[in-house]
């Protein structure tokens, strides 16, 4: 593989600082990671990479959210899913396109235009139409980076942690990866350390019989695993491509400073070496 067929998934030294679209389904610890971060990396010509709209389709969650891009200097775009879908007779994939269409024509008239869409506690999935408007550069993050033989994620959709937990699984960990089509099975970029699942002094097979205890427990590990690796993850994963550091090559490999990442991601900690010294 020849250097020139390796591409960034964002060049700095072509672009400048990388333009960030967040996308959010409610007020999430990770999401404001981010904006902190934003503020921290200064270089001497600005912001290394900047977050310019907040978006959130939940109405519920407005007053957090728009706190939030008020606090940072952000452009708030409040697109409340369940209200567009009121004025749709017949809800279903049209109408969800249609509504991704709006939140795209948002993105892309953002001067800079946006160059990254980073989804932090988004709960919709993103049809194909999003994700080619952005190709490579449309991250999201999941709770759970258990692996099949062939290294497809185990536990998918919105609560990996109820589900890992269900199975017996003892450990958990944050991964953040690229959108695709696929729910969840995106190239893996980076992961959290795992973080181990604590029942609270109750066996699962108590757990199975109580159910408003079940969630309690589950709420309590993924708070835990929020705080321990979404917020530690994340970040650091955005600020990579900003860098440069991420890449991929023409048969969809992914590189990290040049060197093919594993199925599962690279360790959080991988990301904070090189590049100048530690991050």
């Amino acid at each position: 593989m020849t250097v020139s067929a390796i591409k960034p998934l964002y060049s700095p030294k072509d672009n400048g600082p990388m333009q960030v679209g967040l996308l959010t389904s409610g007020f999430g610890r990770s999401a404001e990671a981010i904006l902190q971060l934003q503020r921290m990396k200064l270089t001497s010509s600005g912001f290394l990479f900047r977050v310019a709209y907040l978006v959130t389709d939940n109405h519920n969650a407005g007053n957090k959210t728009k706190e939030l891009a008020l606090r940072y200097g952000i452009e708030y775009f409040p697109w409340d899913y369940k209200r567009f879908l009121t004025r749709h007779s017949q809800p279903g994939a049209q109408t969800r396109n249609d509504y991704f269409k709006a939140i795209t024509k948002v993105l892309m008239s953002a001067r800079p235009p946006i160059d990254c869409v980073v989804l932090a506690n988004f709960d919709l999935i993103v049809p194909r139409s999003f994700i080619d408007a952005f190709g490579d550069r449309v991250l999201s993050l999941h709770q759970d980076n258990h692996r099949t033989h062939d290294g497809k994620v185990v536990y998918t959709g919105i609560n990996p942690v109820h589900d890992l937990i269900l199975k017996g699984e003892r450990g958990m960990a944050s991964v953040v990866h690229i959108v695709t089509p696929a729910v969840d099975q995106g190239q893996a970029l980076a992961h959290s350390q795992a973080v181990s699942v604590d029942l609270y002094g109750t066996s699962l097979s108590e757990l199975k019989t109580d159910k408003i205890r079940f969630d309690e427990v589950v709420a309590r590990n993924r708070e835990r695993l929020e705080l321990a690796g979404d917020v530690e993850v994340y970040p650091k994963v955005v600020q990579a491509i900003a860098l440069g550091r991420f890449a991929r090559d023409r048969s969809g490999n992914y590189y990290f400073d040049g060197k093919k990442i594993p199925v599962e991601g690279l360790g959080v900690e991988e990301l904070t070496r090189g590049a100048g010294g530690e991050i």
